[in-house]
């Protein structure tokens, strides 16, 4: 099985934080570049993880000293 939910928008922003909903689907490194360039701090550091963001809540990526669990 493979998520092809796509998408990736921005649901409510504020002075410390972003919400954003992204389609399982989506390639992980996508989201990160995407992150990145709209500014949004957090997860550059975990930038070419391979795999789809539907995945990352289980396998709680992590690189350089940030998890996804301290961003989810």
């Amino acid at each position: 099985m493979h998520s092809a939910i796509m998408g990736m928008e921005v649901i409510e922003t504020n002075a410390r934080s972003v919400v954003v909903k992204v389609g399982a689907g989506v390639e992980w490194d996508a989201l990160v570049e995407w992150s990145v360039r709209n500014n949004f701090g957090g997860i550059e550091n975990l930038s070419w993880i391979p795999g789809d963001v539907g995945a990352a809540p289980v396998q709680n990526i992590g690189a350089y000293g940030v998890e996804f669990k301290d961003v989810l």
